[in-house]
């Protein structure tokens, strides 16, 4: 959401909930736009543009192969699964990493709000909307778990879990035979229509992965070429980091400071504010005069 955030204030127009149910494309066959469709409303319009980027994660292949029905697939979807244990699991500003699970995965285990993350597990998945985590995944991690700490857990230790679906790529330009391979690593492809699809990569690495699809996009497009420079995502600072200096002058702690004692705000509140929002620490503190950041004994922030 703050990656969005960050862009409307930058001049990107960002619509949720929209679908894309064709590319459009002009007499040369080159893609200029796309008709898209509102699924809350089924209100439909076309979005004409000079240049179209496909960074669409595990769908990348459907927009790919609406580009080109006869393109190769080159996405495998992994399911990966975490879980929330309590924070007795792991001592404060202190993690550990297994490099090599029983199945050859890595497993680490992470203080994190209060709790400790623990995971992850690789496993094929289908593209969906609503990936699961499932009762062997979270048994995996346990074992797993139950092999290196000195108190093994149980599943009443398990205070949530999730899954998230990885878009592992294969690198169309490695595509043939044992050369193809599936990593972690991004992949830029560009098509016959001069659609820039960004494939792959990881939370990490997304700036490098914006740089690298935005160039790719003004080397390509003359259109663009001729109106844009190239990517400035290292000058571009997240909202909420005090871009300019005006709110704090880069010192956070002073946000802690006036969220205490302008707004009676717990210590612990304070600081979950600061650290998960920044200077918008303030504008989420407003929110808490009407009531919204009650809690219950011993519990997070509802909501934050």
């Amino acid at each position: 959401v703050s990656i969005a955030l960050t862009a409307t204030q930058n001049g990107a127009t960002v619509a949720n909930y929209v679908k894309v149910l064709n590319l459009l494309k002009d007499e040369e066959g080159k893609v200029c736009g796309a008709h898209v469709q509102d699924t809350l409303t089924g209100e439909e319009w076309d979005v004409k543009a000079k240049g179209v980027v496909n960074a669409t994660g595990p769908f990348t292949d459907s927009m790919r192969q609406m580009d080109n029905p006869d393109t190769e697939k080159i996405c495998v979807p992994a399911a990966g699964v975490h879980t929330v244990l309590p924070d007795h699991f792991s001592p404060n500003r202190m993690g550990l990493i297994v490099p090599k699970t029983t199945d050859g995965r890595v497993l680490f285990f992470l203080p994190w709000e209060n709790g400790t993350i623990a995971g992850t597990t690789d496993s094929q998945s289908e593209i969906t909307m609503l990936p699961s985590p499932t009762k062997k995944e979270v048994d995996f991690i346990i074992d797993e778990a139950n092999r290196y700490l000195a108190k093994n857990v149980t599943r009443d230790d398990v205070k949530s879990a999730w899954s998230g679906i990885r878009p592992l790529v294969r690198d169309p330009r490695h595509a043939g035979g044992s050369t193809a391979k599936i990593s972690r690593e991004h992949v830029v492809e560009v098509s016959d229509s001069n659609m820039v699809t960004i494939a792959g990569g990881k939370w990490t690495t997304y700036r490098r992965m914006a740089q690298d699809a935005i160039d790719k996009l003004v080397e390509t497009v003359p259109e663009v070429q001729a109106k844009a420079s190239p990517c400035k995502t290292k000058e571009v600072g997240i909202i909420g980091a005090d871009r300019i200096g005006e709110v704090c002058n880069k010192k956070f702690d002073k946000i802690t400071v006036t969220l205490r004692e302008n707004y009676n705000l717990d210590k612990d509140i304070a600081e979950h504010l600061m650290r998960n929002y920044g200077t918008r620490a303030l504008q989420v503190a407003e929110i808490e005069k009407a009531g919204f950041l009650d809690r219950k004994e011993s519990e997070h922030p509802r909501r934050l």
